[in-house]
């Protein structure tokens, strides 16, 4: 296959997926299952002001967001 048919396949692949509606193209839930104990990880109640843009008002907030 020549250098010109590979690019131009490459580029026909890419306009059909930019041009395929997202809804045709799937989606996924991620659910985010927290096992950390009481007052640790996702779970620490310690106060924390909202930083950087992260607008978490706790630790396990912030931890959640970042996340």
């Amino acid at each position: 296959m020549s250098s010109f048919n590979k690019n131009y396949s490459r580029l026909l692949l890419l306009t059909c997926l930019v041009i395929t509606p997202s809804t045709l193209r799937g989606a996924a839930t991620i659910a985010i299952v927290n096992g950390d104990p009481a007052g640790v990880g996702f779970n620490d109640p310690t106060s924390a002001a909202p930083v950087g843009g992260n607008l978490g008002t706790t630790l396990g907030q912030q931890r959640m967001i970042a996340f």
